[in-house]
């Protein structure tokens, strides 16, 4: 069963393979580990923990997004990884709602 939760810092090595997983899809993987994605996400001033959603199945997490909300009331979906299989896309799907919830309970209209 897919359950959401927000970021821990246990699922850096998993987030970072499901990024090369997910853009491996469409072009060469990008060369990214768990020391390049906590510098490039989780160690910035902009990281929001509670805005990084991840949907995990059986303990393993399978896809996360990550949403920004702006000044102006728009909310920005920065990005949206998940395994290419049944699981992940249905993962990815609950994530989108979840966003979109999460976006207007906290005021976004757009």
């Amino acid at each position: 069963m897919i359950e959401f939760r927000t970021f821990q810092n246990a699922d850096l090595p998993t987030l970072a393979e499901l990024w090369c997983i997910h853009h491996a899809t469409s072009r060469q993987p990008p060369m990214v580990n768990p020391t390049v994605f906590e510098q490039a996400v989780a160690s910035r001033l902009f990281f929001d923990a509670s805005r990084l959603l991840v949907a995990v199945n059986n303990g393993h997490p399978v896809a996360w997004c990550q949403w920004f909300a702006g000044d102006d009331a728009v909310a920005s979906l920065v990005a949206i990884c998940f395994a290419t299989d049944a699981i992940g896309t249905q993962a990815a799907t609950g994530l989108l709602a979840l966003v979109e919830r999460d976006a207007r309970a906290a005021g976004m209209t757009e």
